[in-house]
């Protein structure tokens, strides 16, 4: 998929145009996974800063890097906030198909398996497609 593509209704995003034809086999969030022709996203997480991992995706092949950080790499894209632009690039590769899912959220203490269970069955026996 071609860059041009993924970045499709994402706004705020300033890329150098000759970037846009760039292909796009995968999108990953962890450096050692990458391969030729990722995009790699640097992501600020708990444990592990994402950014610290930058020149290591480039130098396991990745395309194009996205992070939140000053990067002198033509092929880096710094956005203002990574994690919401992981979300949005991603919605885009798989085609938005997220947007005719219908989700229903279980919370609480107590009866959270035993409440999707039943969901389930009542789902299954209604002949919809359940994941």
């Amino acid at each position: 998929m071609k860059l041009k593509d993924l970045l499709r209704g994402i706004e705020n995003v300033e890329v150098d145009k000759n970037l846009l034809k760039t292909d796009v086999k995968d999108i990953k969030i962890d450096s050692r996974l990458v391969k030729r022709c990722d995009l790699f996203i640097a992501i600020k997480g708990g444990k592990f800063d994402g950014n610290l991992f930058i020149e290591d995706a480039f130098l396991n092949g990745a395309n194009l890097v996205v992070g939140e950080i000053d990067c002198n790499n033509p092929r880096y894209i710094k956005v203002e906030n990574a994690r919401k632009f992981y979300a949005l690039v991603c919605k885009n590769f798989f085609n938005r198909c997220c947007d005719k899912m219908k989700i229903i959220g279980v919370t609480g203490t107590n009866g959270k398996t035993t409440t999707t269970n039943i969901i389930y069955q009542i789902l299954q026996k209604s002949h919809k497609k359940t994941g």
